[in-house]
Parts: structure tokens; C-alpha cells; sequence
């Protein structure tokens, strides 16, 4: 009897943490939305003078990129917004990418040429897509916004990113670390940033 409750307990428990999760991805989304809009608002400053200048700043030109799988055999066209990466040192990127998923965002979903992708449904708020052929990682995508993130090193051609975030940081294995400036978050400041208030 006490098993079984424990059991019950532990089911409760699970469930109500898949609920947080996908509220807090939802809350990302829409942080990620606010900081694009206010962005677009921020008059940009002069470079030689400490006051702003008076004209709106237009928003940054989308950027169109292109990649493919390594076989080929699958090709994606993707819009980004900027050229930040991030990356992820959480346990599931870890496994399913043999280190931190480096990856861009994408600002719609990316239109993916070729034989359709097999998807895994790797929790109850995200799902990673990889060629069926090769097994080139193509994206990772949120169910609950649709929201894409792709890696990095499968797009095409030379571009200067920028290496802006690392989540999860306090999963991060010991044996490696990048030394790049960027902004650290542990897997709980994350939660707390964008958990529902």
C-alpha cells in the first residue's frame, strides 16, 4: 500500500514538473518576443556622443541561411533574426549530440527539401529531428510554440557568429570549457527567470 503511494506520489511529481517545464518554455518565447520589440524601439547612440540620437533604430535584416545533413539528402532554409549562438550543456542536448548542442534560433520554423526528417519525441514539452538517412541532428522544436532551434554546424557557407549564452551551465561536465565571454545560466536560473510568476 505504501508503494503504490509512493508510486502515485512520484507520477503527481512527474507530471507537475512537465507542466513547469512547458510553462517555462512558453515564458522564454515570450521573453524572447519582448526583447526583439523593445530592440526595435531603443534608438541607437551615437558612437562619438553620450546622447541619443533622435531617429528609431530600424529593426536588424533577417538573415537567410541554408545547410544540409551529411548526406545530403536533406536540405533546410532558415531565417534568423541575429547571429548568436547559444549553447546547451544539459543532459538530453549532451546525450543526443555527444557534447553541448550549439545552436541559432531560428524566427519560423525552418522549410526542410528532402525526404522528411524522423522526430523524436524527446519530452512532453520538445521534440529533435534528424535525417532518417545519415542521422544528422537538424533541429530541435517546442511543441507547445513551434519554436526552432537549429545546430549550428550544419549550415553552409562562412558567417561570424557570435557565442552569446551557455544554459545550464551546472550541468556542464568538468572536462571541458569554452573561453568565450557569454552570459551563464544554471538550469534553475533559467526556471526562475521564466517560471510563471
Amino acid at each position: 500500500m505504501r508503494i503504490k503511494k509512493s508510486k502515485q506520489s512520484l507520477q503527481i511529481q512527474i507530471q507537475i514538473q512537465i507542466q513547469i517545464q512547458i510553462q517555462i518554455q512558453i515564458q522564454i518565447q515570450i521573453q524572447i518576443q519582448i526583447q526583439i520589440q523593445i530592440q526595435i524601439q531603443i534608438p541607437p547612440h551615437d558612437l562619438y556622443s553620450n546622447s541619443p540620437k533622435t531617429t528609431a533604430r530600424s529593426p536588424p535584416m533577417p538573415l537567410e541561411k541554408q545547410g544540409t545533413c551529411l548526406c545530403k539528402a536533406t536540405h533546410l532554409k532558415l531565417t534568423l533574426e541575429n547571429t548568436h549562438v547559444s549553447a546547451c550543456h544539459c543532459s538530453m542536448c549532451r546525450k543526443w549530440t555527444g557534447g553541448p548542442l550549439l545552436a541559432v534560433q531560428c524566427s519560423q520554423p525552418p522549410e526542410i527539401e528532402g525526404p522528411a526528417p524522423s522526430v523524436y519525441d524527446s519530452s512532453a514539452w520538445a521534440e529533435r529531428g534528424f535525417c532518417a538517412k545519415c542521422g544528422t541532428h537538424l533541429f530541435y522544436r517546442l511543441k507547445a510554440t513551434g519554436m526552432c532551434v537549429v545546430p549550428v554546424g550544419v549550415l553552409d557557407g562562412e558567417q561570424t557568429w557570435t557565442f552569446t549564452e551557455q544554459i545550464f551551465i551546472d550541468e556542464k561536465p568538468t572536462w571541458y570549457c569554452f573561453s568565450n565571454q557569454t552570459e551563464n545560466l544554471t538550469g534553475q536560473q533559467v526556471f526562475d527567470q521564466f517560471a510563471p510568476s
